[in-house]
Formats: C-alpha cells, structure tokens, sequence
C-alpha cells in the first residue's frame, strides 16, 4: 500500500483526468492498486495483474491504479505499460493526498461490481484472479483470501501461509472468522468485496486509525459485518512482501499491536454488530500471539518503555487471565531479565537465538 508524504515535482504531475471518469459499462471486479514511489514493484505487480486478465472477456475484470504523485519513474512505467494494454485506467494525482484517501479514491473510482484493493509490492499466483471470479459467481458477497509471506527482495519465503487454515471457511456473520483471520483483514490486498460494502468510515475516522495503522482493518471488518455471505480462502492466490522499515518508517509497536485494536473493538461492537464474544478471543489471541513475545524482545533489547507498557496494557487487557499468566511476570516480578532470556530461547525464534548469541546469552 501506498505510504509517504513527499510531493512529485511539476514537470512530472500529470491532470486527474488522464483516469477517464467512471463512465463505461460497469465490470465484473476491479482491480485497483494505489501506488506511490514503487516503480519497480508496480511493474512486476502489473504485469502479473494483466497476463491473468488479458485472456478474459471485455468488462470482466478493469484494472486501474491510482499513482499518489510519485517522483520516481512510475509514470513512465505506467505510460508503458498503458501502450502494451490500452484498457489499463491509470489516475494520477497532482499531489499526494496520503494512503487513505487513495483507497477511498480508487473506491469512487472503481467500475466493477466487485473492489479488489492490491498493495502495489504484491503479486498473483497463478489462477488467482480466476478464482476470485469463480467465487464471485458462487454468490459470495466478500471474500478472505490466504498470502504467502515474502522478505523484502521477495526472494525468501517467511511464511508459506498466513492464515494457515485447513480447509475454506464459508461465514455469514464475520466475527466468528475474526478470530482464524486476526490482523491479517488489515491487510488491504486479501479482501474483496462488493464494491458498495466499503465506505463505512468518515475521513476523520480514517485519520483517527490510521496513527495505528488501524484504518483498513476497520474499514475491512465493518465490509465484511455487511456481507450477507463471505469465506475466507485457505489457499493461498498471492505473494506479499514484507513491509521495508526504510518505506514506512518507524512505530511503536504497543501503540500499533495493541492500542489500535483495542479501540477498533470498541467500534466494531458499537456500530457494526460484533459480538462481544468473539472481539475478546480475538484481544485474547493478541495477548497470545503478539504481546508477551514482544514483551520479551523489547526488555531484551533495552527498547522496553515499561510504564507505558504497564500502563496500555494492563488497561486494556488487565481483565483477561491471559495477561497475568504471560505478560505481568516480565512486567513486575524480578528476575525478569532470565525470565526474558528463557523465554525468548523457547519461543522467540532463530532471529531470537541469534540476537541473545550476540547479548552474550
């Protein structure tokens, strides 16, 4: 997803309106991938986009991108791209409005009937824009789909699923998958959906989240709480690349992980109809699977703010058994720089082991 504030020079800004207006007879699915300062990622993203709907009937599948003034070459490349493949809509705008309001742009946008947002360092796997399109023929209002999970140069493979589950999971009421898909519906390249299910947030409501990072896994939960039907699809249809901290830059890892989804829960339960049952298990599965390992990194780093790490954390979490079992001994007990050491060697992972081998541990 688009990231960044810097504004393109004049000589390269091109008018709003080289992205014709939504006119044309309406597709089936958009593809729509906001883009800034990617070049090289765009290309490879486009190309596997377009050798995928090139063989499709006319007005299945519009593909369209929105450049958010980028300075590099991304207007070159999508001037040549647009001569190889003439129905690709390209939108460029003359000043970088920041990633949130491309979304919501590229949603205004859209002719399809269907909105598939694709982060522009992400690409397809073979079959997966039909895929999509046969799910959409078998009804489906909104669709979960699994990734594989790349490093940054997307050579190494980290994660071969994201949402490693066993079989499809169909749903007509969404919180009960928020749990199998977690933090992952914030990723903005596994949702799709029916176009007119997205919108539901204000643009202060977009800035508000997006200081945790927060606004798409809002705007995607509350799409998928007005499907009628959905499922998340355990096999995986594209390659994510990890996010370079060079690109996004530095955040606090408290206020992002768990902060954000506390106050997102909130809304959820509020004005989209998630029950309070399944927003719990789903800030239990934080505690489980983020909060204490993080805990144990950062107290082994030195970077641990223990105040506000007591502070946020036994606020929001201080009623679940969970966070008295795991994250409380780290934060109050002595002794816990070898509760630390223990801990990290039993679950932190090889990146673990190698950093307390350079510790002396």
């Amino acid at each position: 997803m688009s990231a960044g504030t810097p504004l393109a020079p004049a000589a390269v800004a091109t008018p709003a309106s080289a992205c014709p207006a939504p006119a044309a007879a309406a597709a089936r699915l958009s593809i729509a991938v906001p883009t800034y300062r990617r070049a090289h990622w765009l290309g490879r993203c486009l190309a596997e986009v377009l050798a995928q709907v090139a063989p499709l009937p006319p007005n299945t599948v519009e593909v369209l991108v929105s450049d958010n003034a980028s300075p590099d070459e991304t207007p070159a490349v999508l001037a040549e791209l647009k001569a190889l493949h003439p129905a690709l809509r390209v939108h460029r705008n003359p000043t970088n409005i920041g990633p949130e309001a491309n979304f919501r742009l590229l949603r205004d946008l859209a002719r399809g009937d269907y909105l598939w947002v694709l982060g522009d360092d992400d690409l397809l796997l073979p079959g997966a824009v039909a895929r999509v399109l046969d799910l959409i023929a078998q009804g489906y209002d909104y669709m979960i789909l699994d990734c594989m999970c790349f490093d940054e140069a997307m050579r190494v493979c980290r994660n071969k699923s994201l949402l490693r589950l066993p079989r499809d999971l169909p749903f007509t009421r969404a919180d009960t998958i928020l749990n199998a898909v977690h933090l992952g519906l914030g990723f903005i390249s596994i949702n799709v959906g029916r176009r007119e299910l997205f919108g539901n947030l204000s643009e202060a409501e977009h800035q508000h989240f997006a200081r945790w990072g927060m606004s798409f896994f809002l705007e995607a939960s509350a799409a998928a709480s007005r499907a009628r039907t959905g499922i998340v699809v355990a096999t995986p249809l594209l390659k994510a690349r990890r996010a370079d901290p060079a690109e996004y830059g530095a955040y606090n890892y408290f206020s992002v992980f768990l902060e954000g989804p506390h106050e997102a829960c909130q809304i959820l339960r509020e004005r989209f109809g998630y029950r309070r049952r399944y927003l719990r298990r789903f800030k239990g599965a934080i505690l489980r699977r983020l909060a204490w390992r993080r805990l144990a990194y950062e107290h082994l780093t030195g970077e641990l703010d223990v105040a506000r790490a007591r502070r946020t954390l036994r606020a929001h979490y201080g009623s679940y058994p969970l966070f008295w079992l795991t994250c409380a001994p780290l934060l109050y007990l002595p002794g816990v720089a070898r509760a630390v050491r223990v801990a990290v060697r039993l679950r932190g992972g090889e990146r673990a082991r190698r950093l307390l081998a350079r510790e002396g541990g």
